[in-house]
């Protein structure tokens, strides 16, 4: 993988795991010019947001993802706590996805948003920011996150459009709903020197030389035709209220960066929207997982056996010895009780 990392930490994303988000070719113009004339000029749900700072760990994806799914959570009135979550448990458990458990290489937008999906966001009272990047999730992490995981994840379309707004109309009609965006983008040294948040379109690679990658959410959007393409989306950065622009009560973290920059595939690698489940009240996991074989059918709760050693293998191998049949599907572990009884395997009568 080739890296390129700034004193910010960020690295450039891989080309061949960053699915790029696709852009759609033929769209009825009439339904699009509707479309883009009834959204809004500006939206702003930066006051939602929580600041942090990535430091020199390439975990900038990862608090894309979770500072996204906080947002996320205050826009469909889910329970105020816990409000923030761990990103360095988020990129340790995305980093054991992608095969480099502890490395610190960077993270794809995809495969953390896969982790969030499957195995959820850990509340950051239970893992701080300051413990390091974790090799190996304990059971009761993996139990406490299971109650704060995404429905579903999609990465959002552009327009084939020469007009950057109308290109950009799926993922503004998103912000419009005040629906956190996390943006996977390329950076050149120009974006960083913009301590005041207002992003240039990047110069030519030999004076304005590529920094890395760098993943952001969006909170908000803006028409100004100041900007490259006649507006800007508003981006939460993790590099604390030191660098960028105001917002939202901040006195800085946020960058305004143009719908030309958004609309541009090689500078903008993807666009993702996240769903959550239907609001319910949160349910304490067990501390531990029960088998009950007493009946006709015992069932495990969906607890994912991320690493070998997971408490579910010695339960199901021993249901297994005696006599029961295992299966699995995404609702969890199922144990049938076999045909011949258990008598009979034991004593060999019926």
């Amino acid at each position: 993988m080739t890296e390129f990392r700034t004193k910010g930490g960020f690295r450039l994303f891989d080309p061949a795991k960053t699915a790029r988000t696709p852009f759609v070719a033929h769209v009825p113009d009439s339904p699009i010019a509707a479309r883009a004339a009834a959204l809004p000029s500006s939206v702003d749900f930066s006051d939602l947001v929580v600041i942090g700072n990535q430091e020199t760990t390439g975990d900038c994806v990862d608090w894309a993802v979770t500072g996204a799914y906080e947002v996320a959570r205050k826009v469909a009135g889910y329970p105020a706590t816990p409000a923030i979550y761990a990103k360095k448990w988020l990129y340790g458990m995305t980093d054991i996805r992608e095969g480099h458990p502890g490395a610190d290489e960077g993270s794809q937008p995809q495969d953390a948003l896969a982790v969030g999906q499957t195995y959820g966001f850990l509340p950051e009272d239970i893992y701080p920011e300051s413990n390091p990047i974790p090799t190996a999730p304990t059971q009761a992490q993996l139990q406490a996150a299971l109650n704060y995981r995404l429905q579903s994840w999609v990465p959002v379309v552009r327009i084939a459009s020469p007009d950057p707004r109308t290109a950009l109309l799926p993922a503004l009609e998103l912000l419009a709903q005040h629906r956190p965006l996390v943006i996977a983008l390329l950076l050149h040294d120009s974006f960083e020197n913009a301590t005041d948040g207002i992003i240039p379109m990047p110069g030519n690679a030999s004076t304005d030389p590529i920094a890395g990658g760098h993943g952001m959410f969006l909170c908000g959007l803006q028409d100004d035709p100041s900007f490259a393409g006649g507006g800007y989306g508003l981006a939460a950065n993790s590099w604390s209220e030191a660098w960028g622009a105001a917002s939202g009560g901040h006195t800085g973290g946020f960058a305004k960066i143009p719908y030309a920059y958004l609309c541009d595939g090689p500078l903008c690698m993807g666009i993702w929207d996240m769903t959550l489940p239907a609001l319910a009240p949160v349910v304490p996991a067990p501390a531990t997982i029960p088998v009950n074989i007493s009946g006709a059918t015992a069932a495990f709760p969906a607890y994912p056996d991320l690493l070998p050693g997971s408490v579910l293998a010695p339960a199901v191998l021993l249901a297994k010895a005696l006599g029961w049949n295992a299966t699995r599907d995404a609702n969890g572990v199922y144990l049938t009780k076999p045909k011949v009884g258990l008598l009979a395997r034991l004593f060999g009568v019926a």
